[in-house]
């Protein structure tokens, strides 16, 4: 479980949709026809990524999605799951949010995330901006 005020959370998957991700952006269940088949991307901590990814293939990977300033529509565990899923999907866009923050009520009580569902184009957008500021900038000499 994260912190409410965690900043980076993780996806969970295998290293060929890894690839995938990181070449074409995320797809979700619903348009792979696998897993949960919501329109949301999936994130928690680095070990919730491992159980919460996958969609049939091994999660060996966690790919790292920065959260901080996301405006995140909260809801409790137990109102979500397991079949309020797309009632809280219009909320969330009707509101303007950018995904939704899932507030652990039911498992183990501890009132932290259990996990963030965000747009898949917000999960594209934060990874790909992650990754360009990740990248050493090379410096050439004018000669």
């Amino acid at each position: 479980f994260a912190e409410n005020n965690a900043e980076v959370l993780y996806h969970g998957t295998g290293e060929k949709s890894a690839q995938s991700i990181l070449r074409q952006g995320f797809k979700t269940g619903a348009e792979l026809g696998k897993g949960e088949k919501t329109t949301l991307i999936s994130l928690g901590t680095k070990e919730r990524a491992i159980g919460i990814g996958g969609r049939g293939e091994k999660a060996t990977t966690q790919l790292p999605i920065p959260i901080k300033g996301l405006k995140l529509l909260e809801v409790k565990a137990g109102e979500i799951y397991p079949s309020s899923v797309e009632k809280y999907t219009k909320l969330m866009n009707e509101g303007g949010y950018d995904g939704i923050r899932v507030i652990d009520d039911i498992y183990e009580g501890t009132g932290k995330t259990s996990e963030v569902l965000l747009k898949k184009e917000v999960a594209t957008s934060q990874l790909t901006d992650f990754w360009k500021n990740a990248q050493p900038k090379t410096v050439t000499k004018n000669q």
